[in-house]
């Protein structure tokens, strides 16, 4: 019996392998395979975005639209792959961004390569995704939520001066402060914890107190479980792929 079962699990192994969805190849700056960019936009952005690799010696923005993404991968999984198997960004550099979006699920993606993370932390992408992407989606202005972001995007690449960039970054960096400050704090809060668990139940050992022990032990419990448990933080435009790799940084959100 046990063989049968065997090549019967062999077999949709194999037929769910050969109909697994295809990363797509990319060969424009901007696919939008939603329909949601009209042709004038669509042509204007993507000559902006060849201009813009001209001008950052090498940094590619690639924006890719459709209107789901195939269930077999986790939306972070199939942006990633989209990133690396078109090798975005400059070879050396990884200095290449991809914005995707799905339009019928409401959820959208920041990809980075390497090289422009420490530019593009999580906590600018989400204020750009916030203030830019998000308003506008859910308008069902995606044209509009697509063109801001760039913008945006296009003049920090291009270390602008503007007001409303400073600002930007500022809020942006007083989040990142306040993101390490919490670790920090809860590095320290968990290490001392750690050390009264360990000298509790020494303590308990000498006096054979039973109290001490399950009181240590309760209040351990309430931190880590409970801390760990509620946290959480298609066209032809002439693209081709520079080489670039990515790690997986960026930012995921979506919109109702």
């Amino acid at each position: 019996m046990k063989k049968p079962l065997a090549v019967i699990f062999l077999f949709f192994a194999l037929i769910q392998l050969v109909y697994a969805a295809e990363i797509p190849i990319i060969n424009s700056y901007i696919t939008d395979n939603a329909n949601v960019l009209s042709s004038y936009t669509k042509a204007d952005l993507e000559s902006q975005l060849k201009d813009l690799e001209k001008k950052t010696n090498g940094v590619q923005f690639v924006i890719f639209i459709e209107k789901a993404y195939p269930k077999e991968y986790t939306l972070e999984e199939y942006a990633l792959n989209i990133a690396e198997n078109n090798n975005i960004g400059k070879k050396g550099n990884d200095n290449g961004i991809l914005l995707y979006v799905a339009i019928d699920d409401k959820k959208y993606r920041w990809e980075v390569g390497y090289g422009v993370e420490s530019t593009f932390n999580s906590q600018i992408l989400g204020r750009i995704s916030r203030e830019y992407l998000v308003p506008n989606f859910k308008n069902e202005d995606y044209e509009k939520g697509i063109l801001a972001a760039f913008d945006v995007t296009k003049r920090i690449l291009l270390n602008s001066n503007d007001a409303d960039i400073v600002n930007l970054k500022e809020s942006a960096g007083k989040e990142n402060t306040q993101l390490k400050i919490f670790l920090v704090i809860f590095f320290i809060v968990f290490i001392l914890l750690i050390v009264f668990f360990i000298y509790s139940i020494k303590n308990s050992k000498k006096t054979k107190s039973r109290y001490n022990n399950n009181y240590y032990r309760i209040a351990a419990n309430g931190i880590f479980i409970g801390g760990f448990g509620k946290g959480g933080f298609g066209g032809s435009g002439g693209f081709s792929g520079g080489g670039g790799t990515f790690g997986g940084g960026g930012f995921s959100g979506g919109w109702k």
